[in-house]
């Protein structure tokens, strides 16, 4: 790819910038055009492209080439078929968001718990190169996706020992009982959902949460989890909130 496409956006694209990236996905599946369908794919490509400029005006050029290339070289775990229309698409670039949050988040745990005295160990410099690149594509999952699972809770409290988290204790506690709903709710439709021991334990926890009507009062691991579950939506609110103000990632983090 033209290294002028890798940082345009959808909704700044041209018909011939995606009929670029098509071109070279056209590859990548092997999908054949008979002469007689020549018009009908332009057709089909052209009303694609208008998909992505109206459903991903965030998301790259560049990132959709990404991820293809994962899915054809299998890292999404998800079939990928000869051919190229809006449900495909949506179902890569899903495939794609989950697959590389996953791959960063491990990367990052990784290097925080190196211990063997034979192996490397990350300098800050490195680590913090790390957060940043997490962080950036975490901002353009909820830029493009509108939500984001902030496992371990890695970011938050990154960006809370750099004072960068603006929200006052009475927002941090609204965070805490919209958690807790959310647990339980989640507990509730797990434990319904069959009965295996998971769904057991879920539906027992659940029946305790509705009894405790005060935060202190739930066992450690249940507010653990709850802490858990509310620096993920406080973080999700932290970066819609910055978006809605225009606010560029970088300039959030005052690099």
């Amino acid at each position: 790819m033209n290294t002028m496409h890798r940082g345009l956006k959808c909704s700044q694209a041209t018909l011939a910038d995606f009929t670029s990236i098509w071109n070279e996905i056209i590859v990548m599946l092997g999908i054949k055009v008979s002469d007689a369908n020549v018009s009908e794919h332009r057709d089909n490509l052209r009303a694609l492209s208008a998909f992505m400029s109206r459903e991903y005006p965030h998301l790259t050029l560049d990132e959709i080439r990404q991820a293809y290339t994962a899915g054809v070289t299998r890292k999404l775990g998800i079939e990928m078929y000869a051919e190229l229309n809006a449900r495909q698409v949506g179902n890569v670039i899903d495939a794609f968001m989950i697959w590389r949050r996953r791959e960063l988040h491990e990367e990052i745990q990784s290097q925080r718990l190196l211990s063997l005295p034979e192996t490397p160990q990350p300098t800050p410099e490195e680590l913090e190169r790390k957060m940043v690149e997490l962080f950036r594509f975490a901002w353009k999952a909820i830029e493009v996706k509108g939500s984001y699972i902030d496992f371990g809770n890695h970011i938050y409290d990154w960006l809370d020992s750099k004072g960068l988290i603006p929200f006052s204790d009475s927002r941090k506690w609204e965070f805490v009982r919209d958690a807790e709903k959310r647990l339980k709710a989640e507990l509730t439709a797990e434990g319904s959902k069959g009965f295996a021991q998971e769904h057991k334990a879920a539906r027992r926890l659940a029946e305790v949460m509705a009894k405790v009507t005060d935060f202190n009062d739930h066992d450690a691991d249940t507010k653990a989890r709850i802490r858990v579950k509310a620096k993920q939506i406080a973080f999700v609110t932290l970066i819609k909130e910055q978006q809605q103000l225009e606010v560029h990632p970088d300039e959030f983090l005052q690099l």
